[in-house]
Parts: structure tokens; sequence; C-alpha cells
């Protein structure tokens, strides 16, 4: 009788650990293109995803409710609560916002300030000065001989 009890325990924790799927797609709400790459999570949770090349995506989470947020770049992000786990359809509407001016200016800062320590600091980087830093030249000489009959290659005493 106990192992039948313990069993029938065990069961219950089993059916009750089970995860609920959530799954969906994501349009464009003025085209209903289907959106790719989009974030899709769990709110305060580290449960998320993005969607595929379909618009699609699924989510497995611990109990419903949860409250789920699908956010992408120039649209406004979605978050509502779920209640069950029927398929659903997400419609992204456009954020549209328009900015004046952006100006983009390279900061020389650094780079001028290379410079100046490069130049400042030449006889000191200089390798003849650097008694760690060894070399030796090399020079190598090569002759190209045309029309030269061999035999009189061989009788020489230069080759």
């Amino acid at each position: 009788m106990k192992e039948f009890l313990l069993s029938i325990v065990f069961l219950l924790l089993a059916f009750c650990s089970f995860a609920q799927e959530i799954t969906g797609y994501i349009f464009e709400k003025g085209s209903g293109i289907p959106l790719q790459y989009v974030s899709v999570y769990v709110k305060n949770t580290t449960i998320g995803t993005t969607t595929d090349e379909n618009g699609f995506f699924k989510l497995n989470v611990k109990k419903l409710p949860c409250e789920l947020v699908a956010t992408f770049l120039g649209y406004t992000p979605f978050d509502d609560t779920i209640y069950n786990n029927s398929p659903l359809k997400i419609y992204l509407d456009d954020d549209i916002q328009v900015i004046d001016e952006v100006l983009v200016k390279p900061d020389y800062s650094y780079d001028r300030r290379l410079m100046t320590n490069i130049i400042e600091n030449r006889k000191y980087n200089n390798p003849d000065n650097l008694s760690n830093i060894t070399y030796n030249d090399y020079a190598r000489t090569t002759i190209f001989l045309k029309g030269i009959d061999q035999k009189r290659v061989k009788k020489s005493k230069i080759l």
C-alpha cells in the first residue's frame, strides 16, 4: 500500500513539474510581414528566445499566467499577460522617431598624442641606440649570364 501511495505522489509531482509551452508568430502591424529575430522573453526571468525567419517563436515557461514581452528595434514593444498556451499572433506597430541631425566627429586626441610621443622619443627608440637589439646585414648579389657556352663555363676558374 505504501508503494502505491508513493508512486501516486511521484506521478502527481511529475505532472506538476511539466512546463507550459508558449508558441506564436510575430508580424508587422501595417503589412503583416513576419518579423525575424524579434526578442521574446518572460518578464523578470531569464527565459527568452528570438523569432525565426517566419516570425515563429517557442518558449517553455514554468507556469501560466506569465507576462510576455516582445521587443524589436524600430517597433513599439509588446507587453501582455498570457493566460493559456494557445498559439499567439502578435502584431508590432512601427515606432518611428525622427531626429534633426547627427554630427560625428573623430577623436584625434589619441592620434595626436601618439604621434607626439613617437616624435619626442625618436632618438630613444632608435635601434642603433638600444643595446638589447642586434642584427646583421647580409648582402646578396645575383648575376644572370646569358649566351655563355656550357663547355667554357666548366673549364673556367670562376664557376
